[in-house]
């Protein structure tokens, strides 16, 4: 499930996904992604990222309680290619990562 809303007259923001709390613009390229909530989990994937000159312009995290699933969604400059999403989906916790566009 996904939820959004309107700020103003001319703001959409998604607000949820599932039954996690997240707030970001439904624009661009974007990784939606639920893993368990750990350290370095997300820090793997921005290196993983970084490496192949993948620019992360923004990001939020929703979860229901700290250690638990969480979901991840990451806005990126360019798109992800598929070896790189393979890639994001061999680090430790990590479900399924999709890649979104939105234009």
């Amino acid at each position: 499930m996904i939820a959004g809303t309107l700020f103003g007259r001319n703001e959409p923001r998604i607000v949820r996904i599932d039954q996690y709390r997240v707030d970001f613009p439904p624009e661009g390229h974007l990784m939606i992604a639920m893993h368990r909530d750990a350290p370095g989990t997300i820090g793997r994937v921005g290196t993983i990222l970084g490496s192949r000159q993948i620019n992360i312009a923004g990001m939020h995290v929703g979860r229901t309680e700290p250690g638990g699933r969480a979901v991840m969604a990451l806005a990126v400059d360019s798109d992800i290619p598929a070896d790189v999403l393979q890639e994001i989906r061999t680090v430790a916790g990590m479900e399924d990562p999709k890649v979104v566009h939105l234009f």
